[in-house]
C-alpha cells in the first residue's frame, strides 16, 4: 500500500477573503451594510517560530480602501483556533463601488500602539450581484536580528570561528527561513563568510555584521595579543657543556592559548652559557 506523502510548503501564509452581503450585495447602491468574513491560515510546514507567532495573534488590524481613495480602519479580536483565524466585520456603504482594497495587519496591541507580526493587501474586484472571494498573501514583519555571541575573541592567527543569528519577530519568534547575510568591517583582521565563519587574519579588532534586509547586529571581535608568557623549565641546574631546550607558551589577557607567535631568546652573560634563536642553551662556564 503506498503512502501518503505530505509536501511542505516553507513561504508563507495565505488569508481567504470572502466578501458577502448581509441583505444586499456590497456593489447595490442603496445597500446600508456589507459583511466582510475574514479568513487566515499558515499552511503546513516545517514546524518553527512562524507558526508559533501566528498563533499568538490577538488582533487583526484592517484597513479598506475604496476607489476614491477614502479608507475605513477596524480591529478585530480574534484567537487562533487550529492555526486558522476567523473574523467578521460590518462595514456600512453609502456608494455603489466595483473594487475594495484590503490591508490586513495581524498582530496584538492596539489600534494606536499595534506590534504587527504579519500584514498583507490585496485589491479585490466586485462583479455586482456575485460574491466575492479572495485570497491575500501574508509576509512576516520582523522586528529584529540577533547574533550570537555578543562577542568574540579569536586567540590566533588564521583560526576559525562559527557565529550564529536568527531573524525575530516582536513577539521574540524565530522568523522561519528567514536569510542572513554576514560581512566584516575590517576583512584584513578578520573575515567572514555569507553564512558567519570568521577566519582571523591579522592581530587587531573589528565587527562583524549580520543583515537582514534593514535590520543589522554587530558582533565586536578581537584577534588576540599576547598578554603574558610562561617558560619551561623553570629552574634547572645543569653540569658545564650540557644543553637544555627551553620553550615558552603565550596566553591573551582571558589566558587562552596563543600560537604561531615567535620568542626572542638572549643570554645575560654568554661567559657561563649561550642560547640560540630556538631556546636552546648550553652551558660553557660555572655561574647562575
Amino acid at each position: 500500500m503506498k503512502r501518503a506523502v505530505r509536501r511542505y510548503r516553507v513561504l508563507w501564509l495565505i488569508a481567504a477573503v470572502a466578501i458577502v452581503a448581509c441583505d444586499r450585495l456590497l456593489t447595490d447602491p442603496t445597500a446600508e451594510v456589507a459583511e466582510i468574513e475574514l479568513q487566515f491560515a499558515v499552511y503546513e510546514g516545517p514546524p518553527g517560530g512562524t507558526q508559533q507567532a501566528f498563533g499568538r495573534v490577538s488582533r487583526v488590524f484592517l484597513r479598506f480602501t475604496r476607489p476614491d481613495s477614502t479608507t475605513r480602519d477596524t480591529t478585530i479580536s480574534v484567537s487562533s483556533e487550529g492555526g486558522i483565524i476567523r473574523a467578521s466585520v460590518r462595514r456600512e456603504t453609502a456608494q455603489e463601488i466595483r473594487s475594495l482594497g484590503i490591508n490586513a495587519r495581524l498582530g496584538y496591541g492596539t489600534a494606536a500602539s499595534p506590534t504587527v507580526l504579519f500584514q498583507g493587501s490585496r485589491t479585490v474586484s466586485i462583479t455586482p450581484g456575485v460574491p466575492v472571494t479572495a485570497e491575500i498573501a501574508l509576509t512576516a514583519v520582523p522586528a529584529s536580528v540577533v547574533a550570537s555571541p555578543v562577542s568574540l575573541v579569536i586567540p590566533n592567527v588564521s583560526q576559525t570561528s562559527q557565529l550564529s543569528s536568527a531573524v525575530l519577530f516582536a513577539s521574540q519568534d524565530t522568523v522561519t527561513g528567514a536569510s542572513r547575510t554576514w560581512t566584516s568591517a575590517n576583512p584584513g583582521v578578520v573575515s567572514v563568510t555569507t553564512g558567519g565563519l570568521a577566519t582571523a587574519q591579522a592581530i587587531g579588532q573589528t565587527q562583524l555584521i549580520v543583515t537582514h534586509a534593514a535590520l543589522a547586529d554587530t558582533v565586536p571581535v578581537t584577534v588576540s595579543s599576547i598578554a603574558s608568557g610562561t617558560v619551561t623549565p623553570v629552574d634547572t641546574t645543569v653540569f658545564r657543556g650540557a644543553a637544555v631546550q627551553y620553550s615558552v607558551a603565550w596566553q591573551d589577557a582571558l589566558g587562552n592559548a596563543l600560537t604561531g607567535r615567535t620568542a626572542t631568546w638572549a643570554t645575560t652573560d654568554s661567559a657561563v652559557a649561550t642560547v640560540n634563536a630556538t631556546g636552546l642553551v648550553t652551558t660553557v662556564g660555572a655561574g647562575p
